[in-house]
């Protein structure tokens, strides 16, 4: 109650209270006693024990002097930490039980005094002699104080004598000594704080007397201070048994105790007993041996229960319950017990219940312990055994019924008779009789069986009868269903005493198989076959087939190798057999960690492994390799690659040069880009570099960027002439100038290309303004006025601007362009060597040539262009000798306009060879219908341009046109002789000619046709520009070139024809020149096919 920390108590009840508390349903008697030694209270096992109100006078110390008063008992503690032992003395001053004085301190002062006891049944008083005493061991000197009560009990029950320490651990029982000792032992040693043991004690007379001792480690401060171990030693009641009339001595009772125990550990039986009165449990020593415990271990009851198994602990207690209440006269059990090893052992404990009341002793069960877990893994196999055997015998019935193979007993006699004592209906299905046919007749079975087999078949089973050995024989059944079967008998023979002979039998049916094999040993043949093959396609394919292993422990070999394998990497199959691994030294040491690397990599995944690698070879130098395969992994852990290597040396060597022919190839492309978008001659960009950028420049407009833009288009005047007077190389050095005067005069932010042959453009900065695109025109045409010498020879050349600025160019796009361009046009129109800018009134043309064209696509659609047709009348005789074919257009709202309202935009627009086709298949027409009313026109001719010379249509509806008195006839202007004088038209007016067609000279002499030109046109007649007729009538010098036009005419045999005759006077005149035909408004306007139709009918009729 008293310890560390231990404030006391306030109150006595509150003494009282932590009394209760503490020690109220204790087991141990317990009081609480005043300074003055009065009783304060005491707990329910003292008042059971007859404790009463004068338990203070009745104390007294071990060992010492009794107490006066209670005050001399607590002088000598030494404080709530300590104890003193104490005595409770009984009748004749002997001791009946012991204990400890505890001092109770509250705020520093001993107030009470507390009394424990040790157990309640050792509190209890004989009436015959004393049972009980007190012991203690100064550890310091090693004395022992016995106290007199323990003398006189030990003293009893050794028959008087000296008593001394050795004279009673000697009169222990043997079996008992070394568990009584070993917990004094350890107390002593200080490994224990205290301990208790049941123990039996011979004495003089050869009786055994049960006692139970209790110690507990305690200090002592008065007289002196000094470390103890004190307790009680309990005697258990009279001795166990009185010695006969023939009484034993001591010697012979140790000696037939020991014969006991000896026999009960070597028997691995361990004794026990059990008092249920009082509580005390003894098991043997082996028991530890049993359990796997070291053999100082003093285990307790209680410890032993909760070393039972979970599951058999109630059932040990329900049956000890049991028996100590008198339900049942023996206990047996078994159950599992926890060994040191952690493992469970099978224990088997029988007891019975022993009367010892004659003795006036409490009852005692006693018993055995048995290890019996052998036992129990034998009844476990046992059952499994048993269990096994049932499920073979299952099996086998099962087997038997539902096997393949038809199992049977046959049975020969000493006398030779057989039978079949046992056979399932297998045998009836396979050999094709029915159970009776056998039970009729034993050997019925054998009744279909093939007769050149039956005899082989007998001798066979004899000859194992004989030989006592196991036979199969392979023969065929002919059976009565099924046909011809094939089958194996087997049989075991077994020879008895009595001379019979047991054969046990088999038969399966093995058609199936027959089959199978037969069909086995043709695909193992054609596999054979294909493996020759193979291997004779693998020696000399062009691929090296290999098998690489790596073993778990990382060894590696080659299981297989093709001939072109060994000659790739030059080893031989032996080389490669003993160099394993070895094989990689040949490969380069830069290319070995990769090739490692890539087959662990695949080793790990699975993956195939694919790779290039150079190898040194014997013969061939430096060579590259290339291999593939496919890995797997077999079950003991190795990985197998099958694959194939190849030589490509030569694969990489094309690679290199590929290589660098690609990089040629890059270098030529990216040169080629450049070209693609620069000109080759004065190296500014072109047209599609130039698009890309006007394109970029508008992207950007869109994209939030800069929208001002202006342009600058370029064309050169009197170009041609250069070229015509100087030469081409002359022209190009003109080209070259006008490029160095555009990059002289445009700042970065501009870009000027060639987009044409003599055209230039440029795109001016986003900053720069129309006012700033006039300045860079004005700098341009200063610079280019300046002398350009050719060969000492002076290049006279101009050029027209035409500039378009738009302060927002997302609002036109690239129609900007057209603007630029319509403003070079005008510039061109306006003399040349000038600039125009795009302007409104410019703009409402623009529009106006877009109506235009808009109306033009409608004319095609709608059949708007018409021939007209103007007389061409012969000077000699006055007649009709032909008509020129004129283009008019029928236009809704404009009325008949007239080509050149629109021959300009419909060049733009490419429309004119779609006129030309219609006009003149009208033509064609007209020329029909006038031929049907009986006008024949001797001659047609129409205007065509140079680009029209080579269309294959144009000669076509020219050819239909022709024929029946009329001749067609194309008029080429006179330019088209100066300016194009290449091979394709001179091959399209071969072509022309050929197909019957007249070739004539349109407005000749508004150009510079040259004689040689003329002569190699042959054309067969010269029409004479209007320009030059129209004032011969009153210029002498008009005379004079008509004059000369004519007389060139006749000397190359040309005929004239005069156009713009429309006076009289003009008629009067060029007849007199001597022109050959005339053409003009004095004689006709261009009229529609019917009017023409009818002036020419008048006219005939007129002559007539």
């Amino acid at each position: 109650m008293a310890g560390p920390g231990n404030k006391g108590f306030g109150a006595v009840d509150q003494i009282i209270q932590s009394f209760k508390t503490m020690h109220g349903e204790s087991a141990c008697p317990a009081v609480l006693l005043s300074l003055a030694g009065d009783l304060i209270d005491l707990n329910t096992a003292a008042r059971s024990a007859g404790i009463g109100a004068d338990i203070g006078s009745t104390l007294h110390d071990v060992g010492g002097p009794l107490f006066g008063e209670l005050s001399a008992a607590l002088e000598s503690v030494a404080g709530p930490q300590a104890h003193a032992p104490v005595a409770l003395r009984g009748d004749a001053g002997r001791d009946l039980c012991g204990g400890f004085l505890t001092p109770v301190v509250q705020q520093g002062k001993t107030v009470a005094a507390l009394v424990q006891f040790n157990r309640a049944s050792d509190v209890s008083v004989p009436r015959e002699r004393p049972r009980a005493g007190e012991w203690l061991v100064d550890l310091e000197t090693g004395a022992i104080e016995l106290s007199d009560s323990i003398q006189d009990v030990l003293g009893h029950a050794l028959d008087g004598g000296r008593l001394s320490f050795h004279r009673l651990r000697s009169s222990i029982h043997p079996a008992d000594r070394k568990a009584a000792l070993c917990g004094l032992r350890r107390v002593m040693r200080g490994e224990s704080r205290s301990f208790e043991v049941a123990f039996r004690l011979i004495g003089t007379d050869g009786t055994e007397i049960w006692f139970r001792a209790t110690g507990e480690r305690r200090v002592r401060t008065a007289p002196h201070h000094a470390e103890l171990v004190c307790g009680t030693l309990t005697a258990h009641g009279v001795p166990v048994s009185a010695a006969p009339a023939g009484r034993v001595t001591p010697t012979q009772a140790v000696e037939t105790a020991e014969i006991l125990r000896v026999a009960a550990e070597n028997g691995g039986v361990v004794p026990w007993h059990r008092i249920p009165e009082t509580g005390a449990s003894w098991f043997g020593q082996n028991l530890n041996t049993v359990l796997g415990l070291p053999a100082e271990t003093q285990l307790t009851s209680a410890e032993f229960r909760r070393r039972i198994h979970p599951d058999d602990a109630q059932a040990v207690t329900d049956r000890q319950a049991a028996i100590e209440a008198g339900e049942a006269e023996t206990f047996e059990a078994e159950f599992r017990v926890l060994h040191a090893d952690g493992s469970w052992r099978w224990l088997a404990s029988k007891g019975k219940k022993v009367d010892r009341s004659a003795a006036s002793m409490p009852s005692m069960i006693c018993g055995s312990l048995t290890d019996i877990t052998a036992r129990k893994h034998d009844q476990a196999r046992l059952s499994d055994a048993v269990e096994s055997a049932r499920r073979a015998r299952d099996r086998l019935n099962t087997l038997v019924f539902n096997a393949p193979s038809a199992l049977f007993e046959y049975r020969v006699a000493a006398d030779g008779s057989v039978s079949l004592p046992y056979f399932g209906a297998k045998l009836c299905e396979i050999t094709g009789v029915t159970r009776d046919e056998i039970a009729t007749d034993s050997t019925a079975f054998e009744r279909h069986i093939h007769p050149e087999d039956l005899g082989a078949l007998r001798q066979t089973r004899d000859a194992a009868g004989k030989d006592m050995t196991a036979a199969n024989v392979r023969h065929r059944i002919v059976h009565p269903e099924k046909g011809l079967r094939w089958v194996v008998s087997s049989f075991k023979p077994t020879a008895f005493a009595d001379g019979t002979r047991v054969f046990y039998c088999s038969i399966i049916d093995i058609t199936s198989e027959m089959e199978a094999e037969g069909r086995a040993a043709q695909a193992a043949e054609e596999v054979q076959k294909a493996h020759e093959r193979l291997r004779a396609v693998a020696d000399i394919a062009p691929a090296g087939l290999y098998e690489y292993r790596m073993a778990p422990d990382g060894q590696i070999d080659f299981p297989y190798t093709s001939a072109r394998f060994e000659d790739l990497i030059g080893f031989d199959r032996a080389e490669i057999e003993a160099l394993g691994s070895g094989v990689f030294g040949r490969i380069h040491p830069d290319d070995v960690p990769e090739v490692l690397a890539r087959a662990e990599e695949s080793a790990k995944s699975l993956t195939p492994w694919n790779m290039r690698f150079r190898l040194t070879h014997p013969q061939r130098g430096m060579v590259w390799l290339h291999g593939a395969s496919i890995p797997r992994r077999d079950p003991d852990g190795s990985v197998i690659w099958t694959g194939a290597m190849n030589d490509v040396t030569q694969d990489v060597q094309r690679e290199a040069e590929l290589r660098r022919a690609h990089r040629l190839a890059e270098e030529m492309r990216a040169e080629n880009e450049r070209q693609a978008l620069h000109d080759g001659l004065t190296g500014l960009p072109n047209r599609r570099y130039y698009d890309q950028m006007l394109a970029k420049r508008l992207e950007g407009a869109f994209a939030d960027g800069p929208k001002g833009c202006a342009l600058i288009r370029i064309d050169l005047d009197h170009f041609k002439y250069v070229n015509d007077t100087l030469g081409h190389e002359a022209g190009d050095e003109v080209l070259l100038r006008v490029a160095g005067v555009l990059r002289d005069n445009i700042r970065a932010g501009d870009f000027a290309a060639r987009i044409g042959g003599d055209e230039f453009s440029i795109i001016l900065g986003p900053s720069m303004s129309r006012r700033n695109a006039g300045e860079i025109v004005e700098r341009i045409q200063a610079q280019l006025a300046e002398p350009f010498l050719y060969n000492g020879r002076p290049c006279r050349f101009g050029a027209s601007f035409g500039i378009a600025y738009a302060d927002d160019i997302t609002a036109f796009g690239a129609e900007l362009q057209v603007f630029a361009d319509a403003a070079l046009y005008r510039a061109k129109e306006g003399g040349r060597n000038r600039m125009e800018f795009f302007t409104a009134d410019l703009h409402r043309e623009l529009l106006e040539e877009r109506r235009l064209a808009k109306d033009l696509h409608e004319a095609l659609e709608r059949d708007q262009f018409l021939p007209y047709f103007q007389p061409q009348i012969s000077v000699s005789t006055g007649e009709v000798v032909g008509v020129e074919t004129l283009l008019r257009w029928n236009h809704p709202k404009r009325g008949l306009l007239t080509p050149d309202a629109f021959l300009r935009v419909a060049e733009q627009l490419r429309l004119v060879p779609e006129i030309d086709r219609m006009v003149m298949r009208k033509a064609r027409d007209a020329l029909a219908r006038w031929r049907a009313n009986g006008l024949v026109i001797p001659k047609i001719s129409m205007n065509v341009c140079a680009g029209r010379v080579q269309d294959p249509d144009l000669v076509s509806l020219a050819c239909e046109m022709s024929g029946e008195g009329t001749k067609v006839a194309f008029e080429l202007m006179e330019s088209i002789l100066v300016e194009d004088e290449s091979t394709a038209l001179a091959h399209g007016l071969r072509k022309i000619r050929e197909a019957g067609i007249d070739i004539e000279v349109d407005d000749f002499g508004s150009g510079q046709a040259s004689i040689i030109g003329l002569t190699e046109i042959a054309p067969s007649a010269l029409k004479i520009d209007r320009r030059i007729v129209a004032p011969v009538a009153d210029d002498e010098g008009a005379r004079t070139v008509v004059r000369a036009i004519v007389e060139i005419a006749q000397t190359l045999g040309i005929r004239t024809v005069a156009e713009g005759v429309e006076t009289q006077a003009h008629a009067d005149i060029l007849a007199e020149i001597g022109c050959d035909v005339l053409q003009g408004f004095h004689f006709s306007t261009p009229e529609s096919e019917e009017d023409f139709l009818r002036r020419a009918l008048a006219r005939c009729r007129n002559v007539a």
